[in-house]
């Protein structure tokens, strides 16, 4: 039998090496992840991720939370658009074989259920606010290559019905508040674009509420359900503007000589956090909706894109640039505190919503 004494157990290289292998295991057990902020609201993010291959979405409980898969597709997904629903289901777009159709992944690594068929495509769908009903674009009744057409359809998949009816792309949908009406972008002709607006429930036409030389997509509603938020060239000049749904004029909400677009309205309605491409590069700014006040929550070279909301209006999330790939980032909105880092994967993190 092997003696063991105090010489053996404390000897120098032991001990050096010991420590060296308990070093590894924390920093496995740990991850690479950055270290998140104590003070920021409890909320979920989830993003598409390429940290693990093909793209797949990925989830965190912020701020204390680590990031962890939600769906497991092999050849990966999302390209088209992903969302959320109320109780926290993904719904997301799948390419299988030639087409592409909708999935609904009801929790993290759960069995995906494939809920439309039989299409070239269908994506960017948008879930209702009760979370009952799917919004999406789909070339299941196309004229020819290039025409895309609403659907809404149960979110198992059932009671599909036509929403859209139009020889061009109907696209970008967008539910009011009270999930009556469908905000969404039309293609009036090359280079033509306008918001228009329909009540999902009845035959009639859809209304115009942007010309269509403004170039206007990316609509928004506001809280009220009165306005839209969207972007519109006008001069040139990219800005974001609030437009009544009743047939009012148009309200510049940005007014700036850069461009400004990617609007992401706040909870209660009051701010519109956005990107805004200056001195060659793309910054995240917050914007009060009367107009009043802008400032900026990123100021350096990277890129940074996409902002959402945390659902209690205090922290914008966004996706930038840094080390050759993009990140989840966060900051509080009123620009008091330097960004978060929040995700450090070696590949591209994208596309963020919070919950």
């Amino acid at each position: 039998m092997t003696e063991i004494t105090f010489a053996s157990i404390f000897n120098p290289m032991r001990v050096g090496l010991g420590i060296i292998a308990v070093s590894l295991l924390l920093l496995m057990g740990c991850g690479t992840e950055p270290e998140y902020p104590v003070e920021a609201p409890e909320c979920t993010l989830y993003w598409i991720s390429f940290r693990e291959g093909p793209p797949n979405i990925w989830m965190m409980d912020f701020p204390k939370g680590k990031p962890r898969r939600f769906t497991d597709f092999t050849l990966g997904c999302g390209r088209w658009g992903f969302d959320i629903s109320p109780s926290g289901e993904c719904f997301v777009t799948v390419q299988i074989g030639s087409d592409w159709n909708i999935f609904r992944v009801s929790n993290p690594c759960g069995a995906p259920v494939q809920i439309t068929f039989e299409s070239q495509y269908d994506g960017e769908h948008a879930i209702s606010p009760l979370g009952d009903r799917v919004c999406f674009v789909t070339k299941r009744w196309y004229f020819d290559i290039y025409d895309r057409e609403l659907a809404i359809m149960g979110i198992d998949g059932s009671n599909l019905s036509r929403v859209t009816v139009w020889r061009g792309s109907d696209d970008s949908p967008a539910w009011s508040p009270d999930g009556t009406k469908i905000a969404f972008v039309r293609e009036m002709s090359y280079g033509q674009y306008a918001i228009m607006m329909k009540n999902i429930d009845t035959p009639d036409t859809a209304i115009m509420l942007t010309d269509p030389l403004n170039y206007a997509y990316n609509p928004i509603w506001t809280p009220d359900g009165n306005s839209i938020i969207c972007v519109m060239t006008v001069n040139g000049v990219r800005d974001i503007f609030r437009v009544p749904i009743d047939g009012g004029s148009a309200e510049n909400i940005t007014q700036t000589i850069w461009s400004d677009e990617g609007p992401a309205l706040s909870p209660c309605g009051g701010l519109v956090a956005h990107r805004v491409y200056r001195s060659g590069r793309w910054d995240i700014a917050v914007t009060r909706i009367d107009g009043s006040s802008t400032w900026f929550l990123t100021d350096d070279p990277k890129e940074d894109l996409s902002p959402c909301w945390s659902p209690d209006g205090s922290w914008v999330f966004w996706v930038g640039q840094v080390d050759g790939d993009r990140e989840i980032f966060g900051a509080p909105a009123d620009g008091g505190f330097e960004p978060y880092r929040i995700t450090n994967s070696p590949n591209d993190d994208i596309r963020v919503i919070c919950r």
